[in-house]
């Protein structure tokens, strides 16, 4: 953390993000800090700017730059401080029903918990225990699995389904994980917990999904063929 004092000029006092960080960056080296060291740079916004910035969040899409407020909805949120940085490895916000940051179950959304299973899986942080599609999962057959929580670790966490037999129908995946409030999702609402979620993703067949379809189904489930945060209004 390095606190540097940067000129009040108009680009600033109109909240240019860009103009923020290139001014702080000037700073630096000044302070001993190797700016070469660090991949991503994380910038707070002093308490005079929140109100002309108007969010709590912002992150370069994908990028290596984050700016925050200076407040508990800003760089004090774990959800705040995580969407953001995640939009610097490519993740979109989260939808529910088409609205965005409706999804609750996610930091990508107004969440303060781990990313979702098609974001993990988008970011290389979790592999699926299997991808099911017409070729590992014939017509008129049953698929039992014991899918472990995400919050377990990397391995085997997902369930894919590539649905390639509706043909021309075929344009989204479903991706199932099962959700636990505990370790990195200790703060996971309590809607989700021990829930299993499924998602649709509904750009095509791949992420990155801007916009996602989220709902929540029992944890026992028997697979068959069939068919920048912004700043709360006060």
């Amino acid at each position: 953390v390095v606190s540097t004092v940067v000129p009040c000029t108009a680009a600033i006092a109109q909240c240019n993000e860009d103009a923020i960080a290139a001014a702080a960056k000037l700073q630096v080296p000044g302070t001993g800090v190797q700016m070469g060291s660090y991949t991503h740079f994380l910038y707070v916004i002093p308490d005079g700017l929140v109100m002309t910035c108007g969010w709590v969040g912002l992150g370069e899409l994908p990028g290596t730059q984050s700016w925050f407020s200076p407040d508990i909805m800003g760089i004090f949120s774990k959800g705040t401080v995580m969407q953001e940085m995640l939009h610097n490895f490519g993740l979109f916000h989260g939808y529910k029903d088409g609205m965005e940051y409706e999804d609750y179950s996610t930091a990508m959304g107004f969440g303060d918990s781990c990313p979702s299973a098609p974001e993990l899986w988008r970011l290389g942080w979790a592999t699926p225990l299997a991808q099911l599609n017409s070729s590992s999962f014939p017509l008129a057959t049953y698929n039992t699995s014991t899918l472990p929580a995400t919050y377990l670790g990397p391995t085997g966490v997902i369930i894919k389904v590539q649905p390639d037999w509706l043909g021309t129908l075929y344009r989204k995946n479903l991706y199932l994980a099962l959700r636990v409030k505990a370790a990195g999702d200790r703060d996971l609402l309590e809607q989700f917990n021990g829930k299993g979620i499924r998602r649709f993703p509904l750009s095509g067949h791949s992420l990155p999904a801007a916009r996602s379809l989220t709902s929540i189904i029992n944890c026992n489930c028997l697979l068959e063929h069939s068919t920048a945060r912004p700043r709360p209004l006060a």
